[in-house]
């Protein structure tokens, strides 16, 4: 279970075994100053664009929420591990 909720992403389509036919999974952590919230399910989603719009997605959800989000980055990782996008939370 994630620390902070994630938007959900068009349409669940699995095989019945809880993973999505063809699509990666990207991993999506938020690093504070002080503490570092991982990702450990990740969520299947069509390409790096998708992942980086998901991302965005993220970072404005939880802006807009009570969370304290001083000095936060979103990283967006791919299956490997590889941070393929950084979104800082100060900007717009």
């Amino acid at each position: 279970m994630r620390p902070f909720p994630l938007p959900t992403f068009g349409t669940n389509l699995n095989n019945g075994t809880g993973w999505e036919l063809g699509m990666p999974r990207y991993y999506f952590t938020v690093d504070m100053p002080d503490h570092t919230y991982d990702d450990p399910d990740g969520e299947p989603l069509p390409s790096d664009g998708a992942a980086k719009d998901y991302g965005r997605r993220v970072v404005r959800e939880l802006k807009e929420s009570d969370f304290e989000s001083a000095g936060a980055v979103l990283r967006v990782r791919d299956e490997s591990g590889l941070t393929i996008h950084s979104i800082p939370f100060w900007l717009p």
